[in-house]
């Protein structure tokens, strides 16, 4: 063996040595942005396309050390992919004050209602258990099944708008299994902090049902802490829980939701503020929440069956009002005697004929002509008696799925044009638009114009689906932000088991895990606030003419089938925006 052969012998052994000291991160444990929702069972990316595509296509360069840039005031996402089995534990240590938030990704039993499919996807996140610096990660049979391939943990970083320009380290040793491996997490954050979301999510639910997973018998005190806890946790991810207070049909408020009515006469009228005060005052100061900021809007329990019933409406007009009217004032005092003055507080209608109320209109979705007659009633006595409230801020409120679509377009029954809605329901306040409505253009150029006019306007309807990809999970707020609307609202927030439909109805789990109860989020309210983060940058760049509103166009004209672009439109602006 010749001295050249040789020396290319020894280089090659100790590039194979490299190789093998630095394997352990590269190969087992792999990075993947938040978009790429992958299914654990067989490590295969969920989309729309029927084309198989393994995660490891999207998987970032990886190293012994991981470099994440993210604006101040961002939440940076990333998952971590690792062998199923293969780890246990991880253990994290460093001097950033940032809080890492860890989670594994459960699976659900999703079933297609036309088919009866059913399959086993991706969507609950339980957070690893932590006892200090070491966190392990979570068991179940059916959430973390043992046949899937792959462990997929979900990792965030909350950010402050003060930290700018700092840089974070954290190193992160996984074990278990006879196996250990090691990486440095490292945050730059840039030197411009985001500004504040121009949109919101709107988490709409009936009633405090949600609470019910820490036992029907729960005692107020406690009561009251653990609903703390959900409103926090949507509140820090752009959200706003919004539990309508009264039974969606009946009227009638629910325990604790509302000033209970000592004295109904509307002469000498007495309403217990106690309990309602301690359950929700914080949140319409602020005080509630980690940012100090107030609710940025909650319902009030008035409806066509409270503070009155519905049968004074029928039959005595007059006595039906002065009762409005006296509960109306009770609220402006207590309320301007509190200071809640940032919190838009909303008079909505959810009935429709039922046997469960007299109502004879679809107050809620309204299809027709008497129907909109009868919101404007209700929209003209809301404010009448709130006429003196400012600066509480009292609106009305409706919920729209028939606004100018063309699905109905000459039907004199549903048409929103030949049934004049727009002119009888003119002072309207807050217009709840469905999203099968807003496919149409000349609807969604109709509900700008309300915007413009100070309305404030919020699209409505199924939440993204867990059989969606990632991409298309984030879509319902690119629309309501690039359309300049206040938010999207998903009618329905909470779900109550793993066996669910396709995921389209809720964003929270409301469970018990391992014999705990608690509220854990989904991939998709997780990617929901990652849309929220995306809008703000792009908020920044225009602030900072990086682009314009016309440049943005060639990007969102193809937001429908999952915008890529945006995507890689970000990449650019991490880059070159300060």
């Amino acid at each position: 063996m010749n001295t050249e052969t040789k020396h290319l012998q020894r280089i090659l052994l100790g590039f194979f040595v490299l190789m093998w000291l630095g394997r352990g991160f590269t190969r087992e444990v792999q990075i993947l942005p938040p978009e790429v929702k992958v299914n654990p069972l067989d490590g295969m990316v969920v989309q729309e396309t029927k084309t198989p595509v393994s995660f490891e296509q999207f998987a970032l360069p990886a190293d012994s050390v991981v470099v994440l840039t993210a604006f101040p005031g961002e939440w940076k996402m990333v998952q971590l992919v690792c062998r199923n089995g293969q780890f246990r534990h991880l253990e994290v240590s460093g001097n950033a004050p940032p809080e890492l938030h860890l989670f594994s990704v459960g699976m659900v039993q999703v079933k297609n209602k036309k088919t009866k499919e059913i399959k086993t996807l991706p969507d609950i996140l339980i957070p690893l258990l932590r006892r200090g610096t070491r966190y392990q990660f979570p068991e179940d049979s059916l959430l973390f099944p043992e046949q899937a391939r792959w462990r997929i943990l979900w990792l965030e970083v909350p950010t402050g708008t003060s930290w700018a320009g700092k840089n974070f380290r954290w190193k992160m040793r996984f074990s278990g299994s006879g196996k250990v491996d090691s990486l440095t997490l490292v945050l730059n954050l840039k030197q411009t902090p985001l500004p504040p979301a121009s949109c919101e999510m709107d988490l709409n639910e009936y009633g405090d049902r949600y609470l019910r997973v820490f036992g029907k018998k729960l005692p107020l005190k406690k009561k009251i802490a653990e609903e703390r806890k959900i409103f926090r946790m949507i509140h820090r991810h752009g959200g706003v829980l919004n539990p309508l207070p009264y039974k969606s049909q009946r009227g009638r408020t629910h325990k604790h939701m509302a000033p209970r009515l000592v004295n109904p006469d509307p002469q000498h009228l007495l309403l217990d503020w106690e309990t309602f005060d301690a359950r929700y005052g914080d949140y319409f100061t602020g005080r509630a929440f980690e940012d100090g900021k107030p609710l940025s809007h909650f319902y009030l329990p008035f409806n066509p069956d409270w503070p009155a019933p519905f049968t004074d409406y029928l039959n005595h007009r007059a006595r039906y009002e002065q009762m409005w009217e006296a509960v109306a004032r009770e609220y402006i005092r207590h309320f301007k005697e509190k200071g809640w003055t940032q919190t838009v507080f909303q008079v909505y209608c959810n009935q429709k004929p039922s046997s469960k109320n007299q109502i004879p209109w679809n107050l809620d979705e309204p299809k027709g002509v008497e129907d909109y007659r009868a919101l404007r009633y209700y929209c003209d006595l809301t404010h009448r008696v709130f006429a003196d409230a400012p600066p509480v801020q009292v609106r009305f409120r409706i919920d729209i799925s028939h606004f100018y679509c063309e699905k109905h377009r000459g039907s004199r029954r549903k048409d929103f044009r030949i049934n004049g809605g727009d002119r009888i329901l003119q002072p309207v306040d807050i217009w709840v638009i469905s999203h099968h409505s807003l496919k149409d253009s000349f609807a969604r150029r109709k509900a700008r114009e309300l915007a413009s006019r100070g309305k404030m306007v919020y699209e409505y309807g199924n939440t993204p689906q867990i059989s969606q990809s990632g991409g298309r999970n984030k879509q319902s707020i690119y629309r309501v932000w690039w359309n300049g609307w206040r938010g999207f609202l998903a009618w329905r927030s909470f779900v109550y088991d793993t066996k669910v439909g396709n995921g389209k109805n809720f964003l929270l789990y409301a469970i018990r895990f391992s014999g705990r109860a608690g509220i854990f989020p989904s991939l998709r309210f997780k990617l929901l606030k990652r849309a929220l983060d995306d809008t703000r940058i792009l908020n920044l760049a225009m602030a900072q003419n990086f682009i314009s509103r016309p440049q943005l166009q060639s990007y969102f004209q193809g937001w429908e089938e999952g915008v890529p672009s945006v995507a890689e439109l970000l990449e650019q602006l991490y880059k070159n925006l300060p």
